[in-house]
């Protein structure tokens, strides 16, 4: 954290040293907060103020930097190599990529899927994916290849 600036008596802007490496990141404020009349946070509301871990304010965010963002449905073929080298981010969209590529990252969030097209009677197609740092695939999101 690099500063806590006041804007008025209920609002305050928390500056933080800019995000570089890509990932999850949380933010817990308290216990330790007391308001004018000196009583502390009592964040789950359960009557007892400045617990540990239950009366702190939590948030987390997903830091993703990627070059190449697919929103909607979406194939890359064997043979389309314009995204190979690139941080690809997969944001709630179902993207098949057929045959061998490599990226520098990819992130599959909000319900994203990353899969394949399916095999045909005479075309075999796989998933095969070279990635030289990270892929991140959140909570809702899949790589899924069944019944492929």
């Amino acid at each position: 954290m690099n500063s806590v600036v006041s804007l008025d008596a209920d609002s305050f802007r928390i500056t933080f040293s800019p995000l570089t490496t890509r990932g999850t990141y949380t933010a817990a404020i308290g216990p330790n907060i007391s308001d004018t009349l000196g009583r502390r946070m009592d964040q789950d509301k359960d009557g007892t103020a400045g617990e540990a871990t239950d009366d702190q304010f939590r948030k987390s965010l997903a830091y993703i930097n990627a070059n190449v963002i697919f929103s909607a449905a979406t194939t890359i073929s064997e043979t389309n190599t314009a995204f190979d080298g690139k941080d690809l981010l997969i944001d709630g969209a179902t993207v098949a990529i057929d045959g061998p590529h490599s990226f520098n990252s990819v992130h599959v969030v909000n319900g994203g899927k990353l899969t394949h097209t399916a095999l045909t009677t005479t075309t075999t197609h796989k998933l095969s994916l070279t990635v030289s740092q990270q892929v991140i695939i959140d909570a809702s999101s899949s790589i899924d290849v069944t019944g492929k």
